[in-house]
C-alpha cells in the first residue's frame, strides 16, 4: 500500500472520502501501533459485513465496522496513565451519576506493550447499553487481520460495591480451566479498568488532555514530517503526557522501636488505587468523586 497522500484504493476498492482523510489524517508515535495499518485493518471491516471475530467470547457485536469512528477523536495514553489505571479498583466503585459522555465515538491508542492491546474502539452514543467497545487483540493466529475482543456495560453496573470481576465478565463464555482463555480474560479486565477509568478521570480532570504535534525523530515509517497544506496531521491528543505514579517511601524503623512494634516490618508493594466520593463546597454540600492514585509503598524489611 502507498504512503502517498493520493492513495485513494484499497484492495481494489475505491475509498470515499472521508477514508482517505482518515488514513492520512495521523502519525502514531513511536511504540503505539501505526495509523495507516490501523486505518487498513478498518478499511477490511467496512468491506466485509460478513467477517466473524476469531474469538467469539462475548455476545457483543464488533463495533469497529461503524463508520462514525471515521470522524472520531482519537486519545493516546501515556504508559505510566495506563499501568495506573490497571492497579485501580473499578468493580466496586460506587457511581452516584452517570458520567458524561466524552464522545459518542471514540479512539484510545496505548502503547502496544501494554496489555497485549493495540487500539480500542469506543461507541458511547448509548444506543443498546451505556459503553459498548472493541479491542484490537495482539494474536499470532491472525496476522493479516485483526482479533477483536468485544464488551460492554452499563454504569449501573456499579451502583453494587459487592460487584467483583467475574460479576462483571458474565457476557463471556470463558472456561476458565482454559489458560489462554483465563489469559484472554484478564486481559479484557484490565482494558475494562483502563476504559472504565480513563472515562472517570476526563469527568472529573479534563485538563489531563494535552496536544501536541509530534517531532520528526519520533514518527513511526516517516522519516521527516512538516504539516503543510498539501498534508496536515492532527496534532496528538495525549491523556496523562505530565502523569508519574506515586512512590512513598516507609521511615526505617530502629531495632529498638522494632521490638516493641507488634506489627511486622513492611516489604515493598503496590497500594492499588480507588475512586472515592468526596463532600466540598458550602457546608460541604457538593458531592464530587476523586481519584486517589494507586502508589508504590517502599517498604522497611531490611535485606
Amino acid at each position: 500500500m502507498s504512503n502517498s497522500p493520493h492513495f485513494s484504493r484499497y484492495r481494489g476498492r475505491l475509498l470515499s472520502k472521508k477514508q482517505i482523510e482518515f488514513y492520512n489524517k495521523r502519525v502514531s508515535p513511536y511504540g503505539y501501533y501505526p495509523w495507516r495499518q490501523l486505518a487498513k485493518e478498518i478499511f477490511a471491516e467496512h468491506f466485509d459485513d460478513s467477517r466473524k471475530d476469531h474469538l467469539l467470547l462475548s455476545k457483543t457485536p464488533s463495533v469497529i465496522a461503524n463508520k462514525a469512528f471515521l470522524n472520531a477523536p482519537v486519545f493516546f495514553l501515556t504508559d505510566e496513565l495506563c499501568k495506573a489505571f490497571i492497579k485501580t479498583k473499578f468493580t466496586r466503585i460506587k457511581i452516584e451519576e452517570k458520567p458524561k459522555v466524552i464522545a459518542p465515538y471514540f479512539i484510545l491508542m496505548q502503547s502496544t506493550n501494554i496489555n497485549n492491546i493495540n487500539y480500542s474502539f469506543i461507541d458511547q452514543s448509548e444506543k443498546k447499553v451505556d459503553v459498548s467497545m472493541s479491542f484490537s487483540y495482539q494474536c499470532n493466529k491472525t496476522k493479516n487481520r485483526g482479533t477483536y475482543l468485544n464488551t460492554f456495560f452499563n454504569w449501573n453496573e456499579f451502583q453494587n460495591s459487592l460487584n467483583d470481576s467475574d460479576e462483571l465478565l458474565t457476557n463471556f463464555k470463558i472456561d476458565k480451566s482454559n489458560k489462554e482463555q483465563t489469559r484472554l480474560m484478564n486481559t479484557i479486565f484490565n482494558q475494562k479498568s483502563i476504559l472504565v477509568n480513563f472515562i472517570l478521570l476526563l469527568n472529573t480532570q479534563p485538563d489531563i488532555l494535552t496536544e501536541e504535534y509530534i517531532p520528526n525523530s519520533t514518527l513511526q515509517g516517516r522519516k521527516s514530517f512538516k504539516p503543510s497544506n498539501e498534508e496536515s496531521k492532527s496534532p496528538i491528543t495525549w491523556v496523562g503526557k505530565d502523569f508519574t505514579q506515586r512512590i512513598i517511601k516507609t521511615k526505617p524503623k530502629t531495632d529498638e522501636i522494632l521490638e516493641k512494634n507488634t506489627g511486622k516490618p513492611k516489604r515493598s508493594h503496590w497500594r492499588r488505587g480507588h475512586w472515592h466520593t468526596i463532600l466540598q463546597g458550602p457546608k460541604r454540600k457538593q458531592r464530587k468523586m476523586k481519584w486517589f492514585q494507586p502508589a508504590f509503598i517502599v517498604g522497611n524489611c531490611k535485606k
